[in-house]
């Protein structure tokens, strides 16, 4: 039963966004037979699954099987395959001619094979990131403690392995190919994905942004399992990676797409080129908040200075040609809807709310246009397909959710939540937004009403977490005057986040009741 939902008036332009993004995610959805066990995915490589899984959380009851064959599955040297190859798919089963027997398991008695293209970096923390939050809807923490070893393992490859490791830097590495894209700047990349010893090497942030954000999780899931000497370790290791990855990599303005490790030139000042993973290194928590608003303005000024009819390049400036990709085309240039995703939510966090609303708007209404949401587009806003639409899918209903909604569980099954309703920055005056994990049917839910003739804004939830950390933000121009939780009389902190103001409230529900927060506003004066 799909009852997760964000209900808005008729007339509103997110109207029935997250149920559009929905089915389109719910489309990528594939269950295929392993041997004697059924397989769950979306689609069948592990990196669109987890970033589908920003989605599928909020209706798939089945979050774990591909993970665990993949976990069981880890290699020796404690990488994982992330591609699974089954009889008549073409595409997958070609892959497994790209890489060499090092990078391939093949089981033809149980009808399928895996296999992991050599040159990427980020299968290792998004399976990290993975196990997190199917531990987030679940909240079995046995499951979480019989895979910790191999996610130890996992990140103790990345932070080892010389195919991905510098160690003067004490950074992760890869070879030099656009952002955190699969092929490289030569003739036979398209059929050939392994390192060869002539690949030119570099630093890429967003690799490094996510082995960051997987230390931080892989600390509190120690935690959560009793081993905080193990949890203290992988902080520590943590903070260390950021500090290294911001004084190296950052330009002034944002991350740099590449630092190179030897003297190949691509013909491009790359430390001048924003590439993609800029938006997913702010939602990792990579830069500081300051950098973070500076990333976000800087593609608000692409919005202005660009021809295009959106800013959410892949990469930009493009190069003039990559291997098959002239300027503009695929992952060179191309606009994608997975990077409206993750700028918006970034936009939410970080006190450009405006912006990010701007943003979901735009997308609503291409959306409508075309009836379909695209992987990726040309400048003039054309169809340039290129992978799964349930990636980008997936990444706008992390910024309905987690931004304009404002969800935020902090543990797990939504137990204890942090809620940052901005639909302030909307204008909306109503919304109702239900959020339910398909895998154990913990629920979160609120209403919000804001009635700007009398300046009252009242947030009504409903029973189930068991902690709510209320973050609420306040329409511009009105100043809050007086608050009431259940009709008591409340002392409220104001939080200011750029030009923001959030009324913050620290409640604890009462378990079969809801709860009322009554805010009343006044509307500011300015005088000259």
């Amino acid at each position: 039963m799909f009852d997760s939902f964000i209900a808005l008036r008729p007339d509103s332009p997110y109207y029935r966004l997250f149920e559009k993004m929905r089915s389109i995610v719910d489309a990528d959805t594939r269950v295929v037979r392993c041997g004697d066990r059924l397989i769950r995915a979306s689609p069948l490589w592990v990196r669109d699954h987890i970033h589908e899984m920003k989605g599928a959380i909020y209706w798939e009851s089945e979050l774990r099987s591909f993970l665990d064959l993949l976990l069981e599955h880890q290699t020796g040297d404690g990488f994982f395959y992330e591609i699974l190859a089954l009889p008549g798919d073409r595409m997958n089963t070609e892959h497994m001619s790209y890489v060499n027997d090092s990078c391939k398991f093949s089981a033809p008695e149980l009808g399928y094979g895996m296999l992991r293209i050599e040159v990427e970096a980020d299968i290792e923390y998004l399976i990290v990131e993975g196990v997190h939050r199917v531990w987030q809807a679940e909240g079995d923490t046995g499951w979480v403690a019989r895979h910790l070893p191999r996610l130890e393992k996992a990140l103790r490859y990345c932070i080892s392995h010389p195919k991905c490791w510098d160690e003067t830097h004490r950074l992760m590495k890869r070879p030099r190919t656009i952002d955190t894209w699969d092929f490289l700047d030569r003739p036979d990349s398209g059929i050939n994905r392994n390192i060869m010893p002539s690949d030119p090497m570099g630093i890429m942030h967003g690799d490094n942004s996510g082995l960051y954000a997987a230390m931080r999780q892989l600390a509190f899931l120690y935690e959560v399992c009793g081993h905080a000497d193990q949890a203290r370790r992988w902080l520590k290791e943590a903070d260390g990676l950021r500090e290294r990855a911001n004084k190296l990599l950052w330009n002034g303005r944002f991350y740099i797409h590449q630092y190179p490790l030897d003297s190949t030139s691509y013909g491009m000042p790359e430390e001048e080129m924003l590439s993609l993973s800029n938006t997913y290194d702010i939602n990792r928590g990579l830069p500081t908040h300051s950098m973070a608003v500076s990333i976000i303005d800087t593609y608000r000024e692409l919005r202005e200075q660009t021809g295009s009819f959106a800013e959410w390049f892949s990469i930009h400036p493009c190069y003039p040609r990559f291997e098959r990709c002239e300027a503009g085309s695929y992952i060179n240039g191309g606009i994608a809807s997975f990077v409206a995703g993750e700028l918006a939510h970034a936009a939410f966090q970080h006190g450009r709310e405006a912006y990010g609303v701007d943003i979901l708007r735009r997308i609503a209404q291409k959306v409508t246009e075309d009836k379909a949401l695209y992987f990726l587009y040309d400048k003039d806003g054309r169809n340039q397909g290129g992978g799964p639409s349930g990636w980008g899918a997936a990444a706008l209903i992390y910024a309905l959710t987690g931004g304009l909604a404002g969800v935020r569980d902090e543990g797990c099954r939504f137990e204890r939540v942090t809620i940052a309703p901005r639909w302030a920055a909307t204008g909306e005056p109503w919304a109702h937004v239900r959020l339910v994990y398909g895998a154990s049917r913990a629920a979160v839910e609120y209403t919000y009403t804001w009635d700007e003739a009398v300046g009252r804004l009242r947030l009504e939830s409903m029973p189930g977490p068991k902690e709510i950390m209320w973050r609420i933000l306040l329409p511009d121009g009105w100043d809050l005057q007086s608050t009431t939780v259940d009709g008591e009389a409340v002392t409220v902190e104001l939080l200011k986040i750029e030009d923001s103001v959030y009324a913050t409230i620290q409640i604890t529900p009462s378990p079969d009741s809801k709860c009322l927060i009554d805010l009343r506003l006044t509307r500011r004066e300015f005088f000259k």
